[in-house]
């Protein structure tokens, strides 16, 4: 298990950008995880969880607490991390994903997915019709509001492949999302 959660910590030093070394640095992940997600965790559980803390009040880190980190850096929860991240040491080169799968076929036209990835990029698009997308709202991603795209399908927690990305009126690109932990996607609106 502490392989999973070494992946998780490293996950969370580079969603913010730097490592938790000093006692600065636990007070500026628990602003940062405030910020995020409007929830509070002291400095202190974040230094257990590090292991700065000598070892005599270290702990196991509670559920709570893995649930607050692993939502940090774009997934559901905890369970959602393991299942997608953790799973065999953390690398899982292939595997069959027919359960996974969101195909955009099966979607109406007018309907909205969210779309997450790491370290904190948001974006939501609506289906034009025949697997074109628009970008219809973006927060901390290289995608703007107005751009298009091709995508058929899909994959929970994986990697996301934009066809012919027209990126704020330019020439038709592929671009890829998540290449690191995956893009998670939610339907907003009813297909």
């Amino acid at each position: 298990m502490e392989k999973v959660y070494t992946t998780l910590r490293q996950m969370v030093e580079t969603h913010v950008g730097r490592q938790m070394k000093t006692p600065r640095d636990f007070s500026f992940l628990t602003l940062r995880i405030w910020e995020t997600l409007h929830v509070q965790i002291s400095p202190t559980t974040m230094k257990r969880f590090w292991g700065y803390l000598p070892s005599e009040l270290t702990q196991n880190p509670r559920m709570y607490t893995l649930d607050i980190l692993a939502k940090f850096v774009g997934y559901r929860g905890w369970n959602d991390f393991q299942k997608y991240i953790a799973q065999d040491d953390g690398m899982v080169d292939s595997c069959f994903v027919e359960d996974k799968v969101l195909y955009t076929r099966t979607l109406k036209e007018g309907t909205h997915l969210r779309l997450a990835w790491m370290p904190n990029r948001r974006v939501i698009v609506e289906l034009k019709g025949q697997d074109l997308f628009a970008v219809v709202e973006s927060e901390n991603s290289k995608l703007s509001v107005g751009d298009t795209f091709i995508c058929p399908s899909f994959v929970q927690g994986e990697p996301l492949f934009l066809h012919c990305l027209v990126h704020e009126g330019g020439r038709p690109v592929d671009y890829v999302c998540g290449k690191g932990g995956g893009v998670r996607y939610e339907i907003l609106c009813p297909v």
